[in-house]
């Protein structure tokens, strides 16, 4: 067996079937096997589920469920228990992928290097996107950590790995972190590409579709209360990608991924109204965007007093006696 769908679920049976539906589009037969991990969902949506899944009777479809809800992270864990092809995918449930490109691409993908640990695929694409072709030079090839640094190539969004079960084996300490209730994908990608020494890249192939169904658990408006409850996975996050930026610091574009992820965070926190004294941790880490244009006090005093912070300071002196 190839590859292993890991897809998380609760209480959304109706778009989970769109998502199977689109996996078994591409008639891998034995080469793929699916992992449905329910999170505690209601009776009837249970009910609903194995109805589902005995629609789809043939495919290789094993359930899994927690007796209560508990989270994401903890049933993409979970679900990684019961994987047995060589790579595995995590999927969520609310969107799909391209089956039909997915077959296409399959004899392309299924040469991928035994050797490889990551397998990075193209960028995830809307519904209405151009779906279904493959260029033919299509091919999987090596690739860097500096290469996967570039802009827009989705570097630290889970759904564009494929990942090796193996390195996951012998890697029993990168999981999901299950005390995150947000980027606990980003910080399970940046302690993959922390390790992963064999990347591949097979670039073009778009096969996920991202839906905007289901709102996001990040989706505004953002109160206080809710700003409060992200802060510790938020500060957990800039943690490890602190780090991430100091062992890698030589390569092209690290700090424009540390400036794209603290321009977003930091503004959505300041304009959603949240007391300033709510960043005084957050002032060790992040480097606000040049381009940051203030637009009220708090958004002005946040830009300065982080602008010339530590990190960037170091990692300009790094660079300089490196040279």
């Amino acid at each position: 067996m190839f590859l292993t769908v890991i897809i998380p679920h609760y209480n959304n049976v109706a778009l989970l079937g769109r998502c199977l539906r689109s996996l078994v589009a591409a008639e891998l037969g034995d080469e793929l096997q699916v992992v449905v991990v329910d999170d505690g969902s209601s009776a009837g949506q249970r009910e609903q589920l194995d109805a589902l899944i005995s629609q789809l009777d043939g495919n290789d479809i094993q359930l899994v469920c927690n007796a209560t809800n508990r989270g994401v992270s903890f049933s993409r864990n979970r679900g990684l228990m019961s994987a047995k092809g060589r790579f595995v995918w995590f999927v969520d449930a609310d969107d799909e992928v391209d089956g039909e490109l997915l077959r296409l691409w399959w004899p392309v993908l299924s040469k991928t290097p035994k050797e490889v640990e990551m397998l990075h695929l193209g960028p995830m694409v809307t519904p209405d996107a151009r779906r279904g072709s493959m260029p033919a030079d299509a091919v999987v090839e090596p690739t860097t950590l500096a290469d996967l640094m570039k802009p827009r190539t989705h570097c630290l969004d889970h759904t564009t790995y494929w990942i090796s079960r193996q390195f996951l084996r012998l890697n029993p300490d990168i999981r999901y972190r299950e005390d995150c209730v947000i980027l606990e994908d980003s910080i399970f990608l940046l302690q993959l590409l922390n390790k992963a020494k064999k990347i591949a890249s097979a670039e073009g192939c778009t096969l996920y579709i991202r839906h905007d169904d289901t709102p996001s658990v990040t989706a505004g408006p953002w109160s206080r209360e809710k700003s409060a409850a992200f802060m510790p996975s938020i500060l957990t996050f800039f943690g490890f990608l602190s780090r991430f930026m100091f062992l890698y610091f030589r390569l092209p574009y690290i700090l424009d991924l540390y400036h794209r992820y603290c321009y977003v965070y930091m503004r959505v926190l300041a304009v959603k109204g949240v007391p300033c004294g709510m960043y005084r941790k957050l002032f060790y880490n992040p480097v606000i965007r040049h381009d940051f244009f203030p637009r009220n006090l708090k958004e002005f005093l946040l830009k300065n007093l982080v602008i010339h912070s530590v990190i960037t300071i170091v990692c300009r002196i790094l660079r300089f006696s490196h040279k």
